[in-house]
């Protein structure tokens, strides 16, 4: 188990994760306590969005591009993008592209690396 021959991690390739997606998609987590939300109410489909380039109480957060208002944090597991990317200078934009109103209300986005 482990790398060869060297006594360390240091032969495993490079996760995935170790690089900027061109394009992400997840679901907003929060949206339902969110600054928009109280606001603005609802959004729509089509709507344009960002990922704030700093931390936000140690999160990565969605911004709707108009109103410059949170939407909701981006999930978890995309953390790496903040060490990975956006500290790196790479910004994260685009739209939403599904928005459901059951029990939670749920919006989905998608992003593009710029």
């Amino acid at each position: 188990m482990g790398s060869t021959g060297t006594g360390s991690f240091g032969n495993y390739s490079k996760s995935e994760k170790d690089v900027c997606p061109e394009e992400v998609y997840f679901v907003i987590e929060d949206f339902d306590v969110s600054e928009y939300k109280t606001e603005q109410g609802i959004p729509e489909v089509g709507q344009k969005v960002f990922i704030f380039s700093e931390l936000v109480e140690k999160r990565l957060v969605v911004v709707e591009e108009e109103t410059e208002l949170m939407l909701g944090n981006v999930p978890t597991e995309h953390n790496y993008l903040f060490h990975s990317c956006i500290e790196k200078g790479k910004q994260y934009k685009g739209e939403i592209i599904n928005v459901d109103e059951n029990l939670i209300t749920q919006i989905m986005v998608k992003l593009n690396v710029e």
